[in-house]
Formats: structure tokens, C-alpha cells, sequence
């Protein structure tokens, strides 16, 4: 079995807006299809970041500017919680409920920040089309706020885990 259909999680929390500090209280659910053995559950908190990052081009020499630029997105923040441990998970009659309370990290606010100020803190100076520091054309940097998300999930080896995933504001 690939993991699909071995069953399902969902996470239950009061609202989606939190701020620093905060405590996310929920709870996550997990039901299972058929047996099937499993690393154990989890929660994790995360943030992902879209950073535009300069890429030379193989074979070019920095000094030669030869590249192009991209945008890639990169986990900034990740908290996990483990709920069970590794054993195997028999089908359940009754869902499985695993309470949970996570605080809001004080990295929020300077992940915010750094997004804003260009990763830099440094403010955007402009000279003709050319812009020096902050965000800029130059060295790139952070694009908009992080994404921050619960993701509940029911680790399978060598299989598609059995996963959800809720969008948090933070």
C-alpha cells in the first residue's frame, strides 16, 4: 500500500488568526482505514518564506553577472510535535483525538519585519533605475510574509503519509 486511503486526519482549532504569544489550541483527529505501521503522529507549525535569489548561469564567473534570477520558497520556521510513537496502527472503530496547544513564536514578529525591510532591515535607496539595499534587484531577498500552517500528519515509511493542513494569519 502506498499509503493512500489508509486513512484520514483532521485538525480542529477554535479560529485561524493568531498573534505573538497566543496559544493555537485544537485538537488532531486521526482515523485509520486498516492497519498499518507507521514512524507515529505529528504536528507541526510551520512558516514558508519566498526568497528571489540570484542564480548564476554554470560555467559563468560572478564578476560576469551571467544568470537569471528565481523565487524559491524555503521553510524559515518548524516546530514538531510527536503525538504516538512508532508501532503498528490497527483500523479504528472510534477516531483517534490528540489535544494539542502550541504557542505563537516571538520569530513571528521578526519574520514579519525581515520580510518587509527586504531581509536587510535596511531601507530600499533608489539611484536612477539601480536600487541599493533592502529587497533590491541586487541581492534579492524575502518576498512578502511568511505562510505559516499546522500540518497533522500520520508519518508512513515508504508510503504517502496521511496529512492535513490548515493556513494560519499570523
Amino acid at each position: 500500500m502506498f499509503g493512500l486511503g489508509a486513512g484520514k486526519i483532521e485538525i480542529y482549532i477554535p479560529k485561524t488568526a493568531y498573534v505573538v504569544g497566543e496559544p493555537i489550541e485544537g485538537t488532531l483527529v486521526l482515523s485509520v482505514n486498516s492497519t498499518v505501521k507507521a514512524r507515529g503522529v505529528f504536528l507541526k507549525l510551520c512558516a514558508d518564506q519566498k526568497f528571489r535569489e540570484y542564480i548564476y548561469d554554470s560555467g559563468s564567473h560572478h564578476s560576469s553577472g551571467h544568470g537569471h534570477w528565481t523565487t524559491t520558497t524555503k521553510t524559515v520556521y518548524n516546530f514538531v510535535l510527536q503525538f504516538d510513537g512508532e508501532r503498528e496502527y490497527p483500523k479504528t472503530p472510534q477516531p483517534l483525538s490528540y489535544p494539542f496547544r502550541i504557542f505563537v513564536p516571538k520569530e513571528a514578529d521578526t519574520l514579519r519585519q525581515s520580510a518587509w525591510s527586504g531581509g536587510s532591515g535596511n531601507p530600499v535607496i533608489s539611484i536612477g533605475p539601480l536600487q541599493i539595499g533592502g529587497g533590491d534587484s541586487m541581492g534579492g531577498g524575502p518576498v512578502g510574509p511568511p505562510d505559516w500552517y499546522l500540518e497533522g500528519y500520520l508519518d508512513l515509511p515508504f508510503a504517502f503519509d496521511v496529512s492535513a493542513r490548515v493556513l494560519l494569519s499570523i
